[in-house]
């Protein structure tokens, strides 16, 4: 009987009808439907449970053996896994021994395929129905109904709270959760498969003791472990290293504590890098005498150029010259040999027979005599020719000659 309180009705006859009518009608929570947080979202719940039976029934021909689209009723054939019944005329035939299913679509089938075909006006019938709850076996939790719920939309989702295990076998299955998460996969020891990609939510992780197989994208955050295998691509970055050192390298031997400027070398006997004032020259490779001035440490300075350069120049064979270095104000200073002047140039020349020389102007000259005379700067003869000797001609003239023709 409704319980009603009319505008008459005194507080107290309001609280008793509303305690009546509270117990008459119980607790959201007394609901076996998942959705208990108001009566709206309890029915529709419910309502995605509701129960569908359809019948199709189908006319065969001689041999027939494959049965889907429209029945006789003009009704097109779609039914879930395990939720049909199947007559061929009045004898109930079994899935497998007698029948499979097929064409799948999405998570419903459209066709049954008999093992052995059907005589001609058989009548097959298949009773579809639905039902949201899957499987009513008692489950571990001691419930009388499966812990897995289908709504409207095909979508299936579990009912209980403490975690599910999915398991890939049959035997040996893991019945208790190893691990805080409410999710668990036991393969069997053949690991997951996925057909298509895994996509994580924003800040989510992935934590594994090893990880086998190829790891292909880009890799935002933390990885704590080890990993085995090749690193590769064209693009992307690190955001920080900065918790990593050098000297943690395999290849990278440090048993002195690094200097200002100091530079690493290659150890090809012992296979790694390491300070170069750690290498005797005999374990490096190349021209010995260009590694090292005092020490292996290979690192360039000004310095170091400086007196390079310094050494080169001071310890060649130079004439007539030669070089200081200065190592405190890197300075190279040269000195050439001797010079001379014109005045001592001059005198170093002198006279000789039939020449005179002037050593203060540096001027030469030829002694003229006896028929030798200086024509415009030419030394010749002096002479001159005639038909005649001339009346003048005595012997005591010396110097001039005539020839007579």
């Amino acid at each position: 009987m409704a319980k009603t309180v009319d505008q008459f009705s005194t507080i107290e006859n309001f609280r008793t009808k509303y305690n009546e009518l509270a117990v008459d009608v119980g607790e959201l929570n007394g609901l076996r439907t998942e959705e208990t947080g108001n009566i709206v979202d309890a029915l529709n719940s419910l309502e995605d449970k509701s129960f569908f039976f359809q019948e199709f029934k189908y006319s065969a021909t001689s041999g027939q053996t494959v049965f889907s689209g429209n029945d006789s009723a003009n009704n097109s054939l779609v039914f879930r896994s395990e939720r049909i019944q199947v007559f061929k005329n009045s004898d109930h035939l079994l899935l497998g021994t007698d029948y499979s299913i097929g064409g799948v679509d999405g998570n419903k089938h459209t066709e049954i395929t008999l093992n052995v075909g059907a005589s001609a006006s058989d009548v097959i019938t298949i009773y579809a129905y639905t039902g949201s709850y899957l499987g009513s076996a008692i489950g571990a939790g001691g419930g009388t109904d499966g812990q897995f719920t289908e709504t409207a939309q095909n979508t299936i989702y579990n009912k209980n709270s403490n975690g599910i295990i999915l398991n890939g076998s049959s035997t040996g299955r893991t019945t208790t959760l190893t691990t805080p998460a409410k999710i668990e996969f036991d393969s069997g020891g053949t690991g997951i498969f996925s057909q298509e990609s895994i996509t994580f939510q924003p800040g989510a992780s992935v934590t594994a003791d090893s990880f086998v197989g190829d790891l292909t994208g880009d890799v935002t955050g933390n990885l704590t472990g080890n990993v085995t295998g090749n690193v590769s691509g064209s693009s992307g970055t690190v955001t920080s290293i900065s918790t990593h050192s050098a000297s943690g390298l395999s290849d990278i031997n440090y048993t002195t504590t690094p200097t200002n400027g100091q530079i690493l070398t290659w150890d090809n006997a012992n296979g790694y890098w390491e300070p170069a004032d750690n290498q005797s020259l005999s374990s490096l490779s190349g021209d010995t005498d260009d590694l090292t001035e005092g020490s292996t440490n290979l690192f360039h300075t000004t310095e170091r150029v400086q007196d390079a350069a310094a050494a080169m120049i001071t310890s060649a064979t130079h004439s007539n010259i030669s070089v200081s270095y200065d190592d405190a104000s890197n300075t190279l200073s040269f000195t050439a040999g001797a010079t001379y002047t014109d005045s001592d140039a001059r005198g170093a020349i002198a006279g000789g027979d039939g020449l005179a020389y002037n050593s203060s102007t540096g001027n030469m000259s030829v002694n003229t005599a006896k028929g030798i005379e200086i024509n415009n700067d030419t030394v010749e003869l002096d002479y001159e020719t005639t038909s005649t000797a001339p009346s003048s001609a005595s012997g005591t003239v010396e110097g001039h000659l005539w020839f007579v023709i």
